[in-house]
């Protein structure tokens, strides 16, 4: 339940984005829901201490990894 993560900002609603969330985790090949990443304005700075497996979908916006422009609505895997 998301009720336990409110204090960390997880709304209890669901995604706002809620098209936007099923596009990418059907692109990501999720065979149900899985946690998203939801940004808005600003994106973050974001390290990973092991690869992971990403995608960003949704509104057009500059994304970067390791200084090399990424393209949206196309998985990618941060090392």
């Amino acid at each position: 339940s998301c009720w336990n993560l409110r204090p960390f900002g997880v709304p209890s609603g669901g995604p706002a984005d809620l098209g936007s969330w099923l596009l990418g985790n059907a692109l990501m090949g999720n065979e149900g829901p899985a946690t998203a990443l939801e940004i808005t304005l600003k994106g973050p700075m974001l390290r990973a201490t092991k690869s992971v497996a990403c995608v960003v979908f949704g509104a057009e916006f500059q994304i970067r990894v390791n200084g090399r422009e990424i393209e949206a609505n196309k998985t990618f895997t941060l090392q």
